[in-house]
């Protein structure tokens, strides 16, 4: 792993032991020291965490109002997406944390929702926007969207019978079914290249502070 990986591998290890610790005690973790643990894992009972009670755990389908031990539902709420239980033992990018955001204003009754994708690719995007369409299509709501992979092709490419790669218009379709009005698209990526060429790809590069408003969609593009 990479020297942050480690770090941040460290202190979730960190926050476990000391959550485990407060547990015992019968008390709160302090601010700082809290820990959740999302998704799946077969492997859950070789790791401490296993250990910890249900509250600081969550899955796909539910929503976290909590934030540094406060019950905020009336301003905040992180509904999770993914990583469904079929892609637990897949590559990491498969594995992200998928989840909308919203936020609200109780004074004036207005929300406005974010969608985060993580390294999502086509499939498990897709799937996503398949298994919530029927069941809570409010889910599915945006303001912002934070542009999967860096702003990759592959949320909105993939692989054909034939071996080749090909868009896939219908995730396309859903990013604009949901879009809020004024709905933005931030990209964490470099600058969008001026004509397509082989390596022009703007996710394989650091971060730009430049942002470019696209015409058909009304994205920021960063």
């Amino acid at each position: 792993m990479c020297k942050d990986a480690i770090r941040f591998h460290e202190e979730a290890e960190r926050r476990v032991a000391t959550t485990l610790q407060a547990v015992e005690n019968g008390v709160e973790p302090a601010s700082g020291d809290r820990v959740r643990i999302i998704g799946y894992d077969f492997d859950a009972e070789d790791y401490s965490y296993s250990a910890l009670p249900d509250k600081y755990l969550t899955i796909p389908g539910q929503a976290v109002t909590i934030m540094d031990g406060e019950e905020v539902a009336d301003r905040f709420e992180a509904f999770i997406h993914a990583p469904f239980k079929d892609d637990c033992a897949e590559a990491r990018n498969d594995t992200s944390l998928a989840m909308q955001i919203t936020l609200r204003h109780p004074e004036a009754g207005t929300e406005g929702y974010v969608l985060l994708f993580g390294d999502l690719a086509y499939a498990t995007i897709k799937k996503i926007f398949e298994f919530s369409s029927s069941r809570r299509p409010e889910r599915l709501r945006w303001d912002v969207m934070l542009s999967a992979h860096h702003c990759s092709k592959k949320v909105m490419y993939a692989t054909g019978d034939d071996g080749e790669e090909e868009l896939k218009r219908d995730i396309l379709d859903d990013f604009e079914k949901y879009a809020q009005p004024e709905a933005y698209v931030v990209a964490s990526s470099m600058p969008f290249p001026e004509s397509d060429k082989p390596g022009a790809n703007p996710h394989m590069s650091r971060p730009a502070t430049g942002t470019r408003r696209s015409r058909q969609t009304g994205a920021v593009h960063g």
